[in-house]
């Protein structure tokens, strides 16, 4: 009997800080995802597009311009817009924050962090993820199948 291995959710680090790139990429090792990085925004751009990566790292102030512009171009990929995105700051400025959550961000870190903590909010984010997936499908027990989204239920193929 053989298992079924499925391959470790891969996350793209866009930062250019190497101690933060370090840190961050030996907990998320740790926790057992993949980690491809990138310490600009084109590259990070050009993984994003090639690597369709689970979920985005991104550092707010890059050489090349700014993480929330990255947000907004990855958001506006038609495919791949669901992507959690989670923006790294030096700076905890509530009117920097707006802009993240408004290009589409789905949490903020401030830097310094706790690796863990790091940790915890891509598992929370990866979860939500596969949660919102899971609601596309059909539930069956025995005959009874109940279409989620379609808010539909039908016991023997008859609509309940």
């Amino acid at each position: 009997m053989g298992s079924v291995m499925t391959e470790a959710q891969l996350i793209l680090l866009v930062e250019d800080d190497g101690a933060v790139r370090a840190m961050a990429r030996e907990a998320l090792l740790g926790a057992g995802y993949r980690v491809i990085e990138a310490e600009r925004i084109g590259l990070g751009l050009e993984l994003f597009r090639r690597q369709k990566p689970d979920l985005l790292l991104l550092d707010v102030e890059l050489p090349d311009g700014t993480g929330i512009e990255l947000c907004r171009q990855v958001r506006a990929h038609p495919s791949l817009s669901k992507t959690p995105v989670i923006l790294l700051t030096a700076r905890g400025e509530l009117e920097q924050k707006g802009e993240g959550f408004a290009a589409g961000a789905d949490h903020y870190l401030v830097k310094p962090m706790l690796p863990q903590e790091l940790v915890m909010w891509v598992q929370s984010l990866l979860r939500r993820l596969k949660f919102d997936e899971d609601e596309g499908v059909e539930v069956r027990l025995g005959e009874l199948a109940i279409d989620i989204p379609g808010q539909l239920v039908r016991y023997r193929d008859q609509l309940i």
